[in-house]
């Protein structure tokens, strides 16, 4: 069930909130998985965990495996749901911190569950089944979707522009134009980093059953020539996955992320290292263990050093990052104890980024200084406890036992189909709007996943190709490219995302629990004190279950009046969106302010400043709230001058250096008659845009900037 999961949320995109704006007349879409669905697939992964629970309650001889690094993660992930408490945008801390409390779930039942040579080798098995998977989504995207996607894209440019809210000669518009035509890969993921980090993963990861494959064969020809009997033939699986490992290379070169092709570099020196160095290494485990510390802090205080004295990076990429998190710091510094809540990173950095920063993120791209920023100090200390303990229980020298496989334990041909089919039946019954017509293919190509992952991961489980027997030989090799997999994932993670979007997330619990199993002591315990633990963690999780399950009920009806509401508006009938969009707030406990703000959208003029209010209350730090607000009391016929200044100066205190939003609240101003203020607006908006890079996309045109000094001349 586990694996199943990890394919599932692996091979499809969840979306908190809808991507783009509905706007009447536009093309209907497919829906997307939202967050309905995410919780739901949140409690799945929590089922596991819960399974190993009831196993303890009744199989006597079981044990639980005890790594200490799970109390600070585990208090970590009850501060994250508690943050929900003081965050600005409540519904995006609970969803996103569930999420992340049920990847915690999840890496403590692989703990529990992979004991064994024979199922570390099936995890990773099942986890180089996914890259066919990927390949084979890419290359479709590459060489099918995307050039028809562009060509109707070139001759409908206004339309797709309008269909997605954005206006022509726009930062967005740009952007939006850019990404299509560049055909940038984006996998299942929101970002072409973030698919090359998980490719990244993937591949080191597929090295160390190649490797442990090649040693095998090496093993077994020895003792041939000791037993001077026929060597054996080349192991043809070998073959098999450096091509497979090959492809996933050549669909990481179009994600075109530097950083997903410097990981597997430093991964290669790691391994040649542990290749020459293993068996010493291992009696030196405490010492290699604290000097790898040492050398993490020292590279992290040569980075800081180098950003202060020059003001940037050795990149230019490299130095927005160094200006997010200069803006993190400011904000840790207003909340340093508690810090902003999980997932409001972005709604404090406008006020707080620098004015030569350009880029409104939502994320620091670091996830440790995520951690500090938006759960403060308790917080931030709570993953260094984490991680600094989960390090130093990977890296314990612990030889496993070998076990036998169960009596009556199903062949790895049957398991790893029964797995492959539950996980893309699944992400197929959650993705895949069937409401839409012409789904033939989009079916066939997760038949053609299943195929593959069904081939790919059966040969790489496999002892021969001549019984469906697991391998449940040694296979150091396979764990020591999981660490060296998950050691630079997190590198790749220190100034980028990845770990932050769903798949990837549930792929690392469920590596590093693997390892971590593999990593523990067999523990005999105390049998009743194991037992009451599992009563009260029983009991723990089943409360923490009903309480998710009584949450996701509402938020699936709220998600579905969201849907109707929005064919409501593509069909040009606000007066039928309008009560269900009011209905879809109502049923999410008044905790989503984006259903408010739509509703007010579209509400009738006596209601829309109530609409509207009522946003503001749910997310008192959404600028666009208060611009769409002051923006449609411009519309009225009679607007109230002091009802647009107060939104358009709290917005701008909000995101001091959005230069149009200046241009247009300046705009406002001379409309009014208030010439002084106008003027100043315009001067503060060209001084905000003269401090941007000369050639940042976001600077403004020189014709742009003659007709606001023209302005000025007028207006004075």
């Amino acid at each position: 069930m586990m694996l199943a999961l990890v394919i599932a949320r692996g091979t499809m995109q969840e979306f908190l909130r809808e991507p783009f704006e509905v706007l009447p007349g536009s093309e209907v879409v497919p829906h997307a998985a939202g967050p309905a669905s995410s919780l739901g697939l949140d409690l799945l992964c929590c089922v596991p965990a819960l399974l190993v629970l009831f196993r303890r309650l009744i199989d006597k001889p079981f044990t639980f495996r005890s790594p200490r690094s799970l109390i600070p993660l585990t208090l970590l992930s009850g501060w994250m749901l508690l943050s929900t408490v003081w965050a600005a945008d409540k519904f995006a801390a609970l969803i996103t911190a569930g999420h992340w409390a049920a990847a915690a779930a999840m890496l403590w039942a692989a703990t529990q569950l992979v004991r064994d040579w024979r199922k570390l080798r099936l995890v990773a098995a099942v986890v180089f089944g996914l890259l066919p998977i990927y390949a084979i989504h890419g290359l479709n995207y590459k060489f099918i979707e995307l050039p028809d996607l562009i060509k109707n894209f070139e001759e409908n440019k206004d339309k797709y522009l309008q269909q997605h809210g954005l206006r022509e000669g726009s930062f967005a518009a740009t952007q939006f134009v850019a990404k299509i035509r560049q055909g940038e890969m984006f996998g299942y993921e929101t970002s072409p980093n973030s698919f090359g980090a998980l490719l990244s993963l993937l591949i080191v990861v597929s090295s160390g059953l190649l490797i442990q494959r090649l040693r095998d064969h090496r093993s077994a020809a020895n003792s041939a020539n000791d037993l001077n009997v026929a060597k054996p033939p080349l192991d043809p699986t070998a073959t098999a996955v450096a091509l497979v490992m090959l492809l996933g290379v050549w669909i990481m070169v179009y994600t075109r992320s530097r950083t997903a092709f410097a990981t597997p570099f430093i991964a290669l020196l790691l391994l040649l290292f542990i290749w020459r160095f293993h068996t010493w290494m291992a009696g030196q485990a405490r010492r290699f263990y604290f000097l790898g510390v040492t050398l993490f802090g020292l590279l992290i205080a040569a980075v800081i050093g180098h950003g202060l004295a020059h003001g940037s990076l050795l990149h230019i990429s490299l130095t927005f990052r160094w200006h997010y998190w200069i803006g993190s710091l400011r904000i840790f510094k207003l909340h340093p104890l508690i810090g902003v809540g999980w997932s409001n990173f972005g709604l404090h950095y406008l006020a707080a980024r620098l004015a030569k920063a350009p880029e409104e993120v939502k994320d620091p791209h670091n996830f440790i200084i995520r951690f500090f920023t938006e759960l403060g100090l308790i917080g931030g200390l709570l993953l260094v406890a984490w991680q600094l303990r989960l390090w130093w229980e990977l890296t314990r020298p612990v030889i496993p036992t070998i076990t036998a496989p169960p009596a009556k334990a199903p062949g790895v041909l049957g398991f790893i189909a029964s797995v492959s089919v539950c996980g893309i039946f699944l992400s197929t019954l959650l993705s895949v709007d069937f409401s839409m017509g012409a789904i033939e293919l989009d079916i066939l190509r997760r038949l053609l996943f299943i195929g593959a992952m069904v081939i790919a991961s059966s040969l790489a489980a496999l002892r021969t190709l001549h019984s469906q027997e697991p391998d449940d030989r040694p296979a150091p090799w396979v764990l020591y490219t999981m660490l060296v997999g998950i050691g630079v994932f997190l590198i790749h993670n220190l100034i980028d995302f990845s770990l932050f979007e769903i798949g990837p997330m549930m792929l690392f619990a469920l590596l590093t629990g693997s390892a971590l199993g593999i990593r523990q002591a067999e523990e005999s315990g105390n049998p009743r004190s194991a037992k009451t633990i599992g009563i009260l963690l029983t009991t723990a999780i089943l409360m923490g279950l009903t309480v998710a399950l009584l949450l996701w009920i509402p938020v699936l009806q709220a998600e579905r009046s969201a849907e109707a509401a929005d064919d409501a508006i593509r069909a040009n009938r606000p007066g039928l969106a309008e009560p269900l969009l009011e209905e879809a707030n109502r049923e999410a406990w008044r905790l989503n302010g984006d259903y408010a703000f739509r509703a007010a959208r579209v509400s009738p003029p006596s209601q829309w400043r109530a609409r509207m209010s009522e946003a503001i209350r749910q997310n008192p730090l959404a600028v666009p709230y208060y611009v769409g607000r002051a923006s449609s009391e411009l519309r009225q016929s009679k607007p109230d001058p002091s009802l647009v200044r107060d939104d358009f100066t709290t917005a701008l205190r909000l995101d001091p250096y959005n230069v149009p939003m200046r241009l247009e609240y300046a705009k406002a101003l001379a409309d009014f008659g208030d010439r002084t203020a106008a003027i100043e607006q315009y001067e503060v908006a060209l001084n905000v845009d003269d401090q941007l890079n000369g050639d940042e996309i976001k600077r403004l045109p020189p014709s742009e900037i003659a007709q606001i000094h023209q302005k000025i001349l007028e207006l004075r």
